[in-house]
């Protein structure tokens, strides 16, 4: 008496052309991520440490009334500085209104890169985490690019984002910001004056 194989490789429809073209598909597939070809490891995405900042005297606003009054830092805040002959700088900014809520409020975000070659002419992506959360994605920025003295390349990256949103920034331990293939992680001095630019919308720390 024959005794009937049990075993996968035994059932009629395993032998099948679209079957068996499926199977080689998926093997493909999995030998490919394995070895590395499905990550996404492009080499010019780096995490960088941005430079520490004292935080007291940094930012800036214009006279408290009944009219909005412009809050940026006092100085730009250096993400990469002198890297490669490269510089990053951030350069937040926004109109605060006394009683107006922090959502109907909008933070300007500036990015400005000086260096000897285009580095976001491709790469336009502004992302935000904060404690480990994404709370900001924009896949392409606003992109202009301008010659400098001394053959310098100028870049600017612009975008908008809500003062609540900001300011949940602002409030948090950790913040990593991604400018095209960089990631920035902002020294805990930079924080500290994004937290006090947020403070201004509620009149905290703005002094006449």
């Amino acid at each position: 008496m024959a005794v009937e194989a049990n075993g996968f490789m035994s059932k009629p429809w395993i032998k099948r052309p679209i079957v068996l073209l499926g199977l080689a598909f998926n093997a493909v597939y999995l030998f490919y991520y394995v070895s590395g070809g499905g990550a996404d490891a492009r080499p010019d995405i780096r995490t960088l440490r941005a430079p520490d900042v004292v935080a007291s005297s940094l930012v800036s606003h214009g006279p408290r009334g009944t009219g909005p009054r412009t809050v940026y830092p006092a100085a730009d805040l250096a993400l990469i500085n002198g890297e490669g002959g490269r510089r990053l700088l951030f350069s937040p900014s926004y109109s605060a209104q006394d009683g107006l809520p922090r959502r109907s409020q909008i933070v300007t975000l500036r990015f400005y890169s000086f260096s000897r070659t285009a580095h976001y002419s491709i790469n336009r992506q502004l992302r935000i985490m904060a404690d480990g959360r994404e709370i900001w994605l924009d896949p392409e920025a606003n992109y202009s690019v301008d010659a400098g003295v001394n053959g310098e390349t100028v870049e600017s990256l612009i975008d908008q984002m809500p003062l609540d949103y900001f300011a949940w920034a602002a409030n948090s331990k950790v913040v990593k910001i991604t400018v095209g293939p960089d990631v920035i992680e902002l020294s805990p001095g930079q924080i500290e004056a994004l937290r006090r630019m947020a403070w201004c919308a509620d009149g905290v720390g703005c002094a006449p």
